[in-house]
C-alpha cells in the first residue's frame, strides 16, 4: 500500500511552522513513551551499547536530554532554530555533574548535517528518530535513509524509529495542520533494505504514543546494517 499524504504546509519549507510551534509553549516536556522504551532496550542489552545517540528531528530535546540524564552521549539535530534554542535551555538546566556529552545543532538532515553531527562522536551510533519521518516527504526520507545506512555501515550501530502509519490517517490530532505522510510500514521496511538496513524488530499498534486525545497508530522499527 502507498503512503498517504495530508498537506498542511510544503514539506520542504516547514521551518516557520515548527519555529512557531516551539515558540508557542504547550509542547510536551516529559520524555516520550518511545524514549522510555528505547532506554529500557539499551539498559537490558536488547540494543547493543553505542558510543552516542543521534536524535534526528529532536524538537525541544525532551527525549535527547532524557537520554543524556541516563548517561548517554547525545547529538540532537533539528531544522527549527527555535527547537534547538529550547534544547540548549533544557540542557543548561541539567545538573552540572551530568557526565554525558550533549551537542545540539540546527541543520537539514538531507544535506549532510547528520554526518557532521556524527563526526563529533567516536564509535557505533544509535540513530533515533521519533515522529520525524512522517513529517517529511518521501524524497527527503529516501535521502536521509541513504545517508543513515551509509553512516551505520561504516560506524556500526542501529536505527530506531517511530512514525504514524497508514492506519492513523483518520485519527484525532492534538498538533496543528502541518505536513504529514502516513507511512506504510512494509513499504518503509523495503526502503530501509534499499538503503542497506534490515529490520531487526518491528511492532505496530495504538497505545504507544498517546498525547491527550490523540492515540496514534504507530510503527516502531529497529534496523541494523546488513
Amino acid at each position: 500500500m502507498d503512503d498517504q499524504e495530508t498537506i498542511g504546509q510544503n514539506s520542504l519549507d516547514q521551518s516557520s511552522y515548527w519555529n512557531g510551534y516551539y515558540r508557542s509553549g504547550g509542547v510536551p516536556e516529559l520524555p516520550s513513551q518511545f524514549a522510555l522504551f528505547v532506554a529500557g532496550e539499551l539498559a537490558s542489552g536488547a540494543v547493543e551499547p553505542v558510543a552516542a545517540i543521534l536524535d534526528i528531528g529532536c524538537g525541544n530535546g525532551r527525549d535527547s536530554v532524557f537520554f543524556a540524564q541516563l548517561g548517554h552521549a547525545i547529538g540532537g539535530l533539528d531544522r527549527s532554530e527555535q527547537a534547538i534554542a529550547a534544547c540548549t535551555a533544557r540542557l543548561d538546566a541539567m545538573p552540572r555533574s551530568a557526565p554525558a556529552k550533549a551537542l545540539f545543532q540546527s541543520g537539514c538532515a538531507e544535506s549532510g548535517a547528520i554526518e557532521a553531527l556524527a563526526d563529533a562522536f567516536e564509535g557505533p551510533l544509535l540513530v533515533y528518530s521519533r515522529f520525524f519521518f512522517h513529517a517529511i516527504d518521501q524524497a527527503a526520507e529516501a535521502e536521509i535513509l541513504r545517508r543513515v545506512g551509509r553512516l551505520l555501515t561504516r560506524r556500526g550501530g542501529a536505527l530506531a524509529v517511530e512514525f504514524r502509519t497508514i492506519h492513523d490517517s483518520d485519527g484525532t490530532r492534538e498538533t496543528g495542520a502541518h505536513y504529514r505522510r502516513y507511512v506504510d510500514p512494509a513499504a518503509y521496511a523495503a526502503r530501509l533494505a534499499d538503503s542497506g538496513l534490515r529490520v531487526a524488530w518491528q511492532v505496530e499498534g495504538r497505545g504507544m504514543a498517546k498525547f491527550r486525545s490523540d492515540d496514534a497508530h504507530v510503527a516502531r522499527i529497529l534496523a541494523r546494517p546488513w
